[in-house]
């Protein structure tokens, strides 16, 4: 029984190959193109770059915010000079709520993700309405963007 689910697994699997790669190859290339064209369009029209920099009271973290707008919410994603990603988020218009996907580990406990989660709520409600800068004064963390213009 083991060995006949196997097989059909492996012929279906090969069907399903040998159907794909039967396209022509122009129609393919075509519909990538059309796709990444759109995407570049998009991104470009609906992202917002800025540099960044948070201080806090034992050190910084400084690089560039990359937000895309969508009708609901904002994802977003910090990252130094380097290209390490410190923070990858969303923010929830409706809900007003911000979700952390990820986070670099040196940030990755519990009580600094209940901060961040607030104060990125607040940076971006300010980020809308034209404020560059926030201060967290019970923590004594200083957030400021700066538009980068292309």
């Amino acid at each position: 029984m083991r060995r006949l689910l196997l097989v059909l697994l492996l012929l279906s699997s090969l069907l399903a190959f040998s159907q794909h790669s039967a396209r022509p190859n122009g129609t393919l290339a075509q519909a990538r193109t059309l796709r990444s064209a759109q995407r570049d369009a998009f991104f470009r029209k609906n992202s917002q770059r800025y540099t960044a920099y948070i201080s806090m009271p034992r050190g910084y973290v400084s690089g560039m915010l990359v937000l895309l707008s969508e009708e609901e919410c904002v994802k977003g994603s910090l990252f130094n000079e380097f290209g390490i990603t410190a923070l990858d988020f969303t923010y929830d218009r409706k809900k007003n709520k911000v979700k952390l996907h990820s986070v670099v580990k040196m940030m990755d406990r519990w009580y600094i993700r209940r901060v961040l989660r607030r104060d990125l709520r607040e940076v971006l409600k300010g980020l809308e309405q034209g404020d560059s800068i926030y201060e967290d004064k019970r923590y004594h963390i200083n957030y400021k963007f700066t538009p980068l213009h292309e």
